[in-house]
């Protein structure tokens, strides 16, 4: 685009070092200030003033900005990314000059970098309000300096960012359908990170029901979550709304994503109806009132009070305890929560100390539930009544381990001391039972029905038990013995005829025991 040079300048005449005695741009008389003839609202403040003092930008840069076309924030915004970058080019460029060499080279020093990229912050800015439902002039209100340009430069950093992750793994239909409110929210969470081709806006704006939000001033975690919570799809257009220029591409690179993932999944009879408009938005929505309509929560919230119910504790074991029966209660007591986001009541703090103590199976702690019970405070405590519980179980869990220790003790003197006494500790333990009361207590060792072993006085009974425990210590004995030893206790076992005993103090015999007596082989006929 060539400009012609004002007929009262002297030809071939140039003043690098006067400003305002170079070339100007065409409708700029020399020396006049750019936003003269700008009216400008209360309360704002021009465009021009906007550029000098924000941009950093002098006169005649911002009269070649003008000639570019861009006369307002509305022009900024119009502008694709392309497109401004051309303009900035141009200008940098001389394009806008007349005249070669040494014009061009001053245009080139003049438009400096950082105005160059003060430029760009500020049409990035003017671009993420208009994506994100705000009034772009409210850039001009009275007291914007040039301390924005810091906030304007990290948006617009954190905006050319979007785009869609280059290895991120698809979600897969059969994983999402295993929990349906952790499942969709994961679809959410990924197609939060997935942007349109054609404006490169993120797609989760598509996954919100209303279609024109208020913008709310406040600290966002990140410019996506911006996007997802305030990109519109209407916009006012005079007296009606229109859907936004992005609207058409973003949805149906939607439709695309969720017939992929659904196509071969029970799930795609719920989404096919929208595949000739290719309406993303319509199909996700039919899908989550499906699995999470009012039909389906209260279906899960029947579900989770039964789990609740059947939850019990009684005391403490290897695979089930009171701390795993309060992770339970937490773990049920999320999904709850989850459960609230489709208008479910969900668990208030008494309704959950309720359903903890009414799992409580032992009357060991009725004491604690009373105390519960008659304190306000912990009525609505959960983790208060938690911590009461886990003390009293810890403080009776040691109180037992210190019994147990003293028994085991007990018993293992005892031990020692028939260890120590050889074979016949058995005996010598007996013996002091006996209190020389079954000194001659006459009792056949041999086999005694249920019967007759009840009508055997207490003195038989234990003089059979010590020809018995003798019985056994004999076979003992026996074991360690030769062959030769063996064989002559059984020959002297063939010839007792008698097999009836009497036990005294001094001792015990198994002469008599039918146990020993060795069976001769029959006969054979012929």
């Amino acid at each position: 685009m060539a400009r012609t040079r004002r007929s009262d300048d002297p030809e071939n005449e140039e003043h690098p070092d006067e400003e305002g005695k170079e070339e100007e741009p065409p409708h700029d008389p020399e020396g006049e200030d750019p936003a003269a003839a700008e009216p400008v609202e209360e309360g704002r403040i021009s465009f021009v003033t906007l550029l000098k003092d924000v941009c950093d930008l002098n006169n005649k840069e911002i009269a070649w900005l003008k000639s570019s076309g861009i006369t307002s924030l509305h022009d900024l915004r119009r502008l694709k990314e392309a497109a401004f970058d051309s303009i900035i080019a141009q200008i940098r460029k001389g394009k806008y000059t007349q005249g070669q060499g040494d014009a061009a080279r001053v245009v080139l020093r003049e438009f400096r970098h950082h105005q160059e990229a003060n430029v760009k912050a500020l049409w990035s800015e003017v671009r993420i309000r208009y994506e994100t439902g705000r009034n772009i002039e409210d850039i001009r209100n009275v007291g914007v300096d040039a301390s924005q340009l810091v906030i304007w430069e990290t948006r617009q950093d954190q905006r050319e960012g979007f785009t869609n992750p280059p290895s991120e793994e698809r979600p897969v239909a059969t994983e999402l359908s295993k929990d349906w409110i952790k499942g969709l929210d994961h679809l959410e969470e990924w197609l939060g990170q997935q942007v349109d081709d054609a404006y490169s806006i993120p797609l989760s704006f598509l996954l919100r029901e209303e279609p024109k939000p208020t913008y709310v001033e406040k600290d966002y975690v990140s410019l996506r979550s911006e996007y997802a919570q305030c990109c519109p799809r209407l916009m006012s257009n005079g007296t009606t709304d229109v859907k936004v220029k992005w609207y058409a591409s973003a949805n149906e690179k939607l439709w695309t994503i969720l017939h992929s993932i659904f196509v071969n999944h029970p799930s795609y009879a719920y989404i096919s109806a929208f595949r000739r408009a290719k309406d993303g938005h319509g199909a996700y929505f039919s899908l989550k009132k499906h699995h999470l309509g009012e039909d389906a929560v209260s279906t899960m919230a029947a579900a989770l009070e039964a789990q609740f119910a059947s939850l019990s504790y009684t005391n403490e074991g290897r695979r089930w305890n009171f701390e795993k029966y309060v992770t339970r209660h937490v773990e049920l007591y999320n999904q709850s929560e989850n459960l609230k986001r489709f208008d479910y009541h969900g668990l208030d703090d008494r309704t959950r100390v309720r359903k903890l103590l009414a799992g409580i199976k032992t009357n060991k702690f009725d004491s604690l539930k009373a105390h519960v019970l008659s304190t306000p405070s912990l009525k609505k405590n959960f983790d208060g009544v938690v911590a009461l519980y886990t003390d009293f179980i810890s403080e009776d869990k040691s109180a037992h381990a210190g019994r147990a220790s003293s028994q085991i003790a007990a018993v293992g003197g005892r031990g020692n001391q028939r260890k120590s006494g050889g074979d016949d500790g058995g005996r010598r333990r007996q013996g002091k039972r006996d209190n020389g009361q079954i000194s001659q207590v006459t009792v056949t060792d041999r086999y005694y029905s249920r019967e007759e072993y009840a009508k055997l006085s207490k003195e038989e009974k234990m003089a059979l038990r010590k020809l018995r425990l003798g019985r056994t210590t004999n076979k003992r004995q026996r074991g360690n013995d030769g062959s030769a030893k063996t064989a002559a206790l059984e020959v002297q076992s063939e010839e007792e005829d008698d097999r009836t005993v009497t036990v005294s103090n001094g001792g015990t015999s198994n002469r008599s025991n039918p146990a020993l007596v060795r069976q001769g082989r029959p006969k054979k006929n012929g």
